[in-house]
């Protein structure tokens, strides 16, 4: 099973909107196999307002997993906290788990016991036929929830190819870079590029020294529904949706091949997969 943590940059790249493309257009290749997006972003989350536009009314939040640390039963608030976003025809299969919702110095204190718990569930989950993606939004990958970026198989930074996004992301990744390393993680970063701006996709790739996982559309039109809502207005044959489809088929083989060469080593000074 896949983690897949999403990491933005300034300039409104469309980290929620990936990671909620993603979601709705993960592989899932048994009856048995689940996929859950946790928003897990410590600034606020923004898809129960705009892909869920309200009607959830707040219940269903990842700050609702606070007490339940104390008390011992996260794995159980946890899945009481799902939200199956799916269709009729694969009941309970692709969940979402809403983020925090005002400002981060108001839930901070509530929720730091939380991050180190919730990194420990998030990698045992993948042995439960459930693959995991996590969106950190801009901080995330920092401070007290880091562990959810370091423990995961890839970290997808969201990037469009204009010079404020690459600018931010590129100090963003300097810092998170040796943090991966010093987890033993140091080839999960990958780029998902959004086709808005000037930069070729390849310069991007050799300035900021991270492999492409994919590049994606740059269409208003279609990735409003994800961000604004309504859910139903999603168009899962639009050529932005095929392309989160392509996502995440890369990622799964990303971590499949780095799965068979942990397992498998080839011989010495063998380079890692890319």
């Amino acid at each position: 099973m896949a983690l897949i943590a999403f990491m933005g940059s300034t300039g409104a790249p469309g980290t929620t909107t990936a990671a909620l493309g993603m979601l709705l257009t993960w592989p899932l290749s048994s009856p048995e196999r689940r996929v859950v997006l946790i928003e897990a972003n410590p600034d606020g989350g923004r898809s129960a307002a705009g892909f869920l536009q309200g009607q959830m009314g707040g219940r269903w939040s990842l700050y609702n997993l606070a007490a339940s640390v104390w008390q011992g039963s996260l794995r159980e608030s946890f899945a009481q906290q799902l939200l199956d976003v799916g269709t009729s025809k694969e009941p309970g299969r692709r969940l979402l788990l809403p983020g925090l919702r005002g400002p981060a110095v108001s839930t901070a204190p509530a929720m730091e016991p939380v991050w180190e718990p919730l990194a420990t569930l998030c990698a045992s989950l993948q042995q439960a036929d459930t693959d995991v993606l996590i969106d950190l939004g801009f901080n995330g990958a920092f401070g007290p929830s880091a562990g959810l970026a370091l423990g995961a198989d890839v970290v997808a930074v969201v990037v469009r190819r204009r010079m404020a996004s690459l600018d931010d992301a590129s100090a963003r990744i300097e810092v998170l870079r040796p943090a991966l390393a010093e987890a033993g993680n140091a080839d999960a970063l990958r780029l998902l590029i959004v086709d808005d701006g000037p930069y070729d996709k390849k310069t991007i790739a050799n300035d900021l020294r991270v492999p492409l996982l994919a590049e994606v559309p740059f269409s208003v039109k279609h990735a409003q529904p994800l961000s604004d809502g309504p859910a139903s207005s999603v168009e899962a044959s639009s050529i932005l949706m095929r392309s989160y489809r392509t996502a995440a088929h890369n990622a799964i083989e990303l971590i499949a091949a780095r799965r068979a060469r942990l397992m498998y080593p080839g011989p010495a000074g063998a380079r890692s997969f890319r």
